[in-house]
């Protein structure tokens, strides 16, 4: 590891965890071994179960869901669908598109719903990421 990058690390009043590998033989680690929260790094998950979904024609991008009152769950909306107003169809890629451009955790939550969290866990084990796991639904309340 760079000393700049050890020095940023040293001086922050985070903890943080680094592990990135070019896949041959060089490797930046530090706290590689422990647990962190995955925050809104598990959204690259759940859209690429997404698109493994719609490629398997287990789905389709122009599946529409209701935005609905229960979909507000205190503490999660961050994002921009909890300023329209209830009612509003959107398809299930325009959910995938504002849960990525816009962090959108509603959205997020109807992806997770509509995909199923083992589905998503088993992608997540697929592509060897053996110490990550979604447990539910986003609620930074619990």
């Amino acid at each position: 590891m760079s000393g700049e990058l050890k020095n940023i690390i040293s001086n922050s009043y985070y903890d943080i965890g680094i592990y990135a590998t070019d896949m041959k033989e060089n490797i930046i680690a530090y706290n590689e071994h422990k647990v962190f929260e995955a925050a809104s790094c598990i959204k690259l998950f759940i859209l690429i179960e997404y698109y493994k979904q719609v490629y398997e024609n287990k789905i389709k991008t122009n599946d529409m869901f209701i935005y609905q009152e229960s979909d507000n769950i205190p503490g999660i909306n961050f994002g921009i669908i909890n300023s329209f107003d209830y009612g509003l169809k959107l398809t299930s890629k325009d959910y995938a598109t504002l849960m990525i451009i816009y962090s959108d955790n509603i959205a997020t939550n109807k992806l997770i719903d509509y995909l199923g969290i083992d589905n998503i866990n088993n992608t997540i084990n697929e592509l060897g990421f053996e110490n990550t796991k979604l447990f539910n639904k986003l609620d930074l309340l619990k």
